[in-house]
């Protein structure tokens, strides 16, 4: 009995297509079974009969009996070979009779089953029930007989499916022949007839819609099946996708089973039996003329996605989210860039989208074929849809895209990818919290989606939705690749729509974070990037910042220099384009221009015009770096550039950018400048006069000046500028830089706008003496703070007397302070205005020191004042500074107000009795004892008389009154 049972279990199989052989030949007859014994496989003597002998005749070899399993594998599923104790019995005449009866006994028993097994049946329950049914033929025993020729031991018993297992080679061999005649050109190739096409298609169908029909897949899945898919209903290729989903889960030998299916099913859409059955009507209405096999369906589908039904659509779209896993899903993809994954990624383990984004990497390599990268083009396109397109960002952003993206998630979770709106999908939203991701694989991944929509917008949906009408009437023919069609976009700016203006302007922000969103900058500036700035970062805007420093190195290339300054004009117009200002002066924006709208350099402008008020030194730090940019290209400040253009093609067209040179056009010829340009012009011009680094031509003539004279003066409120000013009458001073300083002192001198000393010390003298003359565009302030030097400040004289002293030592006729002495100078030095060019620096101030007693009173008011400002050590000693003449008299107990009462009348006492030397010699080193003395008894009496009078004042109640003895 036992026998009995065994044969039905490991023998049904071979017979279930058993037929009389009438007419056929014995031979013939014996083939056939060899071939169908233990397998899922057409019937051979059916449509496909001829087929099989002209395509796979191997398959009708018997081997030898002599030849074991091992030695000749493909045999392995005959009979007599996977069943060796019943070779013998095999020639015995009755055992045919006996086949054949438990043929009968087990096709009653399908009949059965497959009555029972509805399609509403859950699959745990099929597997249960069928466990069941072999336990009670066993009489209640659990241990069930082995089948060798494969299937799953259930419940860790010994049962065994015996009509899982079989190998589907007949069909395999026929699909295989029909796919090569399919891309084959030859003219007389042999084709599979069409009868045995629609078998194979049939038969393929069935066993993707039942999974009780795939006994190869139900063997090595059945635990699985039994873990995570106990619960799904059969039928409908349902247990298969449930298989899909936990495919991370699955055991290796069940993942690779439902790879294989995935991959059979990439070629013939019609294999993925949700989508067959959910699409047949838009199959027949739309797709009936394209053919089946490689991939032709699925693209059919996918260019008729607007007009297909919902399910349809929704089937669709969860199809092209699991063939995002591998390229193998994606027949068209995988045969067209065959040659190139064999080339470039031969190593690249398949699966988890890897081998995609290899090819995606090297697509900017020459031998990458056109045909390829355009298809490659089409899928990464499709994959800006939405996120669950791309296998990896859905993997690896997993967690980002909730914690940062969670309304977007569940929106997309919601509908199909033509339903979510996609400018608020999960890709565009990390895309604008890229900043945030934590995740570190989601971050790089995140980063190589971003690069590549920069550089092709047809990656970039949202793009193309809101630009789609710009796109057509103004860059039609401009070609895709390394972002020309965003530049050419943003060279139209003007004639833009409102929400295409506004997603460009995001996708501009967006490129600002990091140099690898710049693809033009990145390939024309490869080889500066490498020589320049190989150790700095590639996110933030660092790179391009190190690219700005080395723009007038000669070994930049001049591609390079033009895109780095196109990025840098641009960056310039809005706070927003440039994320180190933007983080650097968060807060100070907060508080300083918190008012002022963002756009056309306004808040740029605030900060540099505020840049007093900084309180982060790092904001300080990054307004310095805008205004020098600025200073040294025009086109960087935003105001100054809207307000200078017609300016600049008309007075300077012929003068290029950089080193501050159209502005130097500009100030030659203030007469013919617009008054808006003028006005622009004069408010950076006060800024450059705080830092001498904002001035590019003199940092570069006054290079080596700055670090031979002043190399511990600290840049900045112009002390730098005022260092070499004073040390410009040296002999060894550079020549270009002494001319550059000369000029500077002439234009401080005439505004007091461009003196910030002077405007910051006499800021109250100014108000009260002087006002308005403080403006950019009115000369003269700092003459009138002369004429008023009595009545300022000490903080004020000394500023003032430091410009003047400049001006004397630079002398130039017609000097804004020193034209008072322009008679004086041709009289006794014999300086004019044609001659001043070929004298020494200070010579005429020397001259007219050793002419003090004959000239004006009004040169000497000037040169007398030069005196007190003097710098050299031994005038100091001898008390001609305010400060010293102070701290002298600060033992009488003073107020502030009679301690300046009697500064200034020793000052007039020396400055009288230096005035009536009539010997035409003055010489500082030969100033004589006597007046020495005389300054010190001055200073003492002076000093003790008033001490004197105020405590008789005191007594007497009376007060005091001193006169001006001139």
């Amino acid at each position: 009995m036992l026998f009995s049972r065994a044969v039905l279990m490991l023998c049904t199989l071979a017979v279930t297509t058993y037929s009389e052989e009438s007419g056929a030949s014995r031979v013939e007859a014996s083939k056939s079974r060899s071939l169908i014994a233990s397998a899922d496989d057409i019937p051979l003597n059916g449509s496909c009969a001829e087929d099989i002998k002209q395509f796979c005749p191997e398959l009708l070899t018997i081997p030898k009996q002599s030849e074991s399993t091992e030695s000749n594998p493909t045999h392995r599923h005959l009979l007599v070979e996977r069943v060796p104790w019943l070779g013998s019995e095999t020639k015995n005449s009755n055992v045919r009779q006996r086949m054949l009866a438990l043929k009968r006994n087990f096709t009653e028993f399908k009949k059965s089953y497959f009555q029972r097994a509805r399609p509403a049946m859950k699959a745990g329950e099929f597997l249960s029930h069928f466990a069941s049914s072999q336990n009670s033929r066993e009489n209640g025993q659990n241990k069930g007989v082995k089948f060798l020729g494969g299937g799953m031991n259930m419940f860790g018993g010994g049962l065994q499916l015996p009509f899982f297992g079989g190998r589907t080679t007949a069909v395999f061999c026929l699909q295989r022949n029909i796919r090569r005649q399919r891309s084959s050109v030859a003219p007389d190739q042999q084709q599979v007839t069409g009868q045995c096409k629609t078998e194979v298609r049939s038969f393929m169908e069935q066993r993707a819609a039942d999974v009780r029909r795939d006994k190869s897949l139900l063997g090595v899945c059945f635990q699985d099946i039994t873990s995570h898919c106990n619960q799904t209903d059969l039928g409908n290729g349902r247990v298969l996708r449930c298989l899909k989903l936990h495919k991370s889960s699955l055991t290796g030998s069940c993942a690779s089973a439902v790879t294989t299916r995935q991959m059979q099913s990439a070629e013939d859409v019609l294999l993925d039996a949700p989508l067959r059955v959910a699409c047949t009507q838009d199959l027949s209405q739309e797709c009936s003329h394209v053919g089946y096999g490689g991939g032709a369906k699925l693209s059919c589908l996918q260019a008729a996605r607007p007009i297909l039904t919902i399910k349809c659509r929704q089937e669709l779209f969860r199809r092209e989210v699991e063939n995002s896993e591998d390229i193998r899903f994606n027949f068209r993809l995988s045969q067209t860039c065959a040659a190139e994954k064999q080339k470039f990624c031969e190593h690249e383990p398949l699966g988890r989208a890897r081998a995609i984004t290899c090819l995606q990497d090297n697509m900017k390599n020459e031998d990458f074929g056109i045909e390829c990268k355009t298809e490659l083009q089409k899928t990464l396109g499709h994959q800006a849809w939405d996120w669950r397109l791309d296998w990896r960002l859905r993997t690896l952003c997993h967690k980002d895209a909730h914690e940062l993206c969670g309304s977007e998630v569940a929106a997309a979770a919601n509908g199909t990818a033509s339903e979510v709106r996609v400018e608020t999908g999960v890709l565009e939203c990390l895309k604008q919290r890229a900043g945030s991701v934590s995740e570190e694989g989601c971050s790089k991944h995140l980063q190589l989606r971003i690069a590549a929509s920069m550089e092709d917008m047809r990656q970039d949906l949202p793009m193309l939705q809101a630009c789609g009408q710009e796109l057509r009437d103004h860059c039609q023919g401009v070609p895709s690749g390394e972002g020309r069609m965003q530049m050419c976009l943003e060279s139209v700016k003007e004639s833009l729509s409102k929400n295409c203006s506004g997603m460009l302007f995001r996708r501009s922000v967006l490129q600002s974070t990091n140099f690898k969103f710049k693809p033009r900058m990145a390939r024309l500036c490869a080889v500066e990037k490498d020589k320049f700035c190989s150790k700095v970062p590639e996110t933030g805007n660092e790179v391009a910042k190190c690219l700005q420093d080395h723009l007038q190195d000669p070994e930049m290339s001049t591609r390079c220099r033009q895109i780095v300054e196109r990025d840098e004009v641009k960056s310039s117009g809005d706070i927003r384009l440039n994320p180190g200002l933007l983080a650097a002066c968060q807060t100070d924006q907060q508080a300083l221009c918190k008012d002022m709208l963002p756009g056309r350099g306004r808040v740029i402008k605030c900060l540099k015009d505020n840049r007093h008020m900084l309180n982060n030194p790092g904001c300080r730090i990054a307004t310095t770096r805008m205004l020098t940019r600025a200073a040294d290209n025009w086109k960087l400040d935003r105001p100054l550039a809207e307000a200078c253009l017609e300016d600049v093609q008309k007075l300077c067209k012929n003068i290029p950018a950089g080193e501050g040179r159209v502005h130097e056009c500009l100030r030659k010829v203030p007469q013919e400048v617009s008054p808006e340009c003028q006005a622009a012009e004069a408010r950076l011009e006060a800024q450059e006069a705080e830092d001498i680094r904002l001035k590019p031509m003199i940092m570069k003539v006054c290079s080596d000046a700055i670090s031979t004279h002043c190399p511990n003066v600290h840049p900045g409120d112009s002390r730098v500028i005022t260092c070499l000013q004073e040390k410009s009458t040296l002999p060894e001073f550079p020549s270009m830089c002494a001319k550059r300083m000369t000029a500077l002192a002439r234009r401080s001198a005439l505004f007091v706008a461009f003196n910030p000393r002077v405007l910051r010390s006499c800021q109250q003298e100014l108000e009260k003496q002087c006002p308005g003359m403080n403006a950019t565009d009115v000369p003269g302030g700092v003459r009138c703070l002369l004429e008023g030097f009595q009545y300022s400040s000490l903080g004020c004289q000394s500023e003032v007397t430091r410009t003047v002293s400049i001006s004397l030592n630079q002398y130039q006729h017609n000097g804004p302070l020193t034209k008072v002495c322009d008679a004086d100078a041709v009289k006794f030095c014999g300086v004019d205005e044609n001659s001043q060019m070929f004298v020494r620096p200070s010579s005429v101030k020397d001259c007219l020191l050793r002419s003090s007693g004959n000239i004006t009173d009004a040169c000497w008011k000037v040169v007398s004042l030069h005196l007190v400002s003097d710098r050299d050590d031994k005038i100091d000693r001898k008390g001609f500074r305010w400060n010293e003449l102070k701290n002298r008299i600060k033992n009488a107990n003073l107020s502030t107000e009679e301690h300046d009462e009697i500064a200034k009348r020793v000052f007039a006492e020396v400055a009288t009795k230096l005035h009536t030397r009539n010997n035409g010699e003055l010489s500082l080193e030969g100033l004589p004892v006597a007046v020495l003395l005389m300054i010190v008894g001055v200073i003492c009496v002076g000093s003790g008389y008033f001490f004197y009078q105020r405590n008789q004042s005191k007594k007497t109640g009376k007060g005091y009154v001193v006169y001006d003895k001139s």
